[in-house]
This record gives structure tokens, sequence and C-alpha cells, in this order.
């Protein structure tokens, strides 16, 4: 019998994470022009939106005028991992050959 690693195991979703300049302006788009239904707010700068099982995940801040260029030149894209067992993954994921950018915290 063989077992699945375990991030697959635990894995719910994956959601693109967009900057945006103006988090309730972004919201609003989303939710009242392009049909989605806010899923989460986090203190005012972090929030969620989804549409038929899939989501999209906002944060406001600012981009500069370089890193805004490579995302719409596809060279970077963030994207949010959401589990169910955010240790288990963490250590299957650590315990391959893998670079870890930033450690589980």
């Amino acid at each position: 019998m063989s077992m699945k690693p375990c991030f697959e195991q635990n894995l719910d979703c994956m959601s693109p994470q967009f900057v945006v300049n103006d988090l309730a302006r972004s919201i609003r788009f989303y939710t009242e022009e392009m049909g989605f239904s806010l899923s989460f707010c986090y203190e005012e700068f972090y929030a969620g939106v989804n549409i038929n099982g899939h989501s999209i995940h906002l944060k406001e801040g600012e981009v500069d005028a370089d890193e805004r260029a490579r995302k719409r030149a596809n060279q970077h894209l963030d994207i949010t991992f959401g589990v169910l067992d955010i240790k288990a993954a963490y250590e299957d994921v650590t315990a391959k050959d893998v670079e870890i950018v930033q450690p589980l915290r």
C-alpha cells in the first residue's frame, strides 16, 4: 500500500494573489461587477473573493513599475495554497530537495 505525500492529501485550494492599490475598490469590482462573493477580509489589507469554487486573494499594497511590468509579462505570480494541516504539509515539503524561501512561522 502506498501513501500519498502529505501535501497532496492536505491541499485544499490554490489561489492567485493580486496586489491592489485600493482593497475596498477591488472587492467592490470583483463582487459587484464580476459576480464573485467575498470569502474573507483580514485586517483591512487582505481579502479573498470566490466564484464557482475558484478564488482570488487580494492584498493591498504598492507595486513599483518594474514589478508591475514583470507581472504583466507573466514572469511573476504569487499563489496562495490552502491546506488542511499546515504543519504536516510543511514537514512533507521540507523532507524534499526544495529550497524553502521563508520557513513556516
